[in-house]
């Protein structure tokens, strides 16, 4: 593990990964994929909206269907959605609707506000993850730009239980560095938590959008699950590679009797 990070520190942006386990170790491509949406003008907080959109490769136009992405984490396409604060986050997973290339997925607003989407997909044509980005909702061109606070939080808490994130070094988050970092949970007696439950083949999903409203990762657990049974916890392992300069809210998902809990921290980059 030491000597793939090792090598992807030394690897350009655009060098090739042949297997898509360790994409996470190496800076994004640009994007081979193109999002074709029309944003919304207006949404209704608290009522499920459902967006169609299509995905085509950039250089032919050619629609992507399931049989052009490899799966990652049980699904083709993962779905990343935030508000402009960073603070309504939502991870969904499109459906094909059957015609070429168009997707569905519907999600529920907090806000009616700008929203972001990112769709995270592997294509089988370049082996290379990506994040394909546009915009879900424009309810108002003249929106007055919003302050995303930007303090360090590496103490959330959600659903009775207290995350805590620790580096596993006294290093400081680096542009293009990776770091290894440890989440520690908690009931609100202060027991461990030990009965994480497997969600999209992984006790924790991570994803960390920066305040340029754009850049984004995606990471799991470094510890493999050995059986469908296991459950998780309290120690979460993870590695990041920031690849913005800046702050980046961190949001950390797992599922625990049978509902997927999202704790939100806050760190920066140098």
């Amino acid at each position: 593990d030491a000597l793939l990070k090792f090598i992807a520190q030394l690897l350009p942006d655009e060098a090739l990964l042949p297997s898509t386990s360790f994409a996470h170790l190496l800076p994004p491509i640009k994007p081979a994929l193109h999002i074709q949406l029309e944003p919304i003008s207006a949404l209704t907080p608290g009522v499920p909206t459902k967006i169609t959109f299509q995905l085509v490769r950039l250089d032919n136009l050619q629609p992507i269907d399931g049989e052009h992405l490899f799966l990652i984490h049980e699904a083709p396409l993962h779905a990343l959605i935030c508000d402009r604060t960073l603070t309504d986050y939502h991870h969904e997973h499109p459906m094909p609707t059957g015609k070429p290339g168009e997707w569905e997925l519907t999600f529920t607003p907090k806000f009616n506000d700008q929203y972001m989407l990112w769709i995270n997909s592997v294509p089988k044509h370049t082996g290379r993850e990506e994040f394909d980005f546009n915009l879900i909702s424009v309810p108002n061109p003249d929106l007055p730009p919003v302050q995303v606070e930007t303090q360090t939080n590496l103490v959330a808490l959600a659903h009775s239980m207290r995350g805590e994130i620790k580096w596993n070094s006294a290093e400081k988050l680096e542009v293009n560095r990776p770091i290894s970092g440890t989440l520690h949970l908690t009931d609100s007696p202060g027991n461990p938590v030990s009965d994480l439950q497997i969600y999209m083949g992984a006790f924790a999903h991570i994803v960390g959008i920066a305040d340029d409203l754009r850049t984004i990762l995606h990471v799991h657990p470094d510890t493999a699950i050995a059986a469908a049974n296991d459950h998780g916890g309290p120690d979460i392992h993870f590695t990041l590679r920031p690849t913005h300069q800046g702050f980046c809210r961190l949001f950390v998902q797992v599922m625990r009797d049978n509902e997927v809990i999202t704790f939100p921290f806050g760190v920066k980059v140098d």
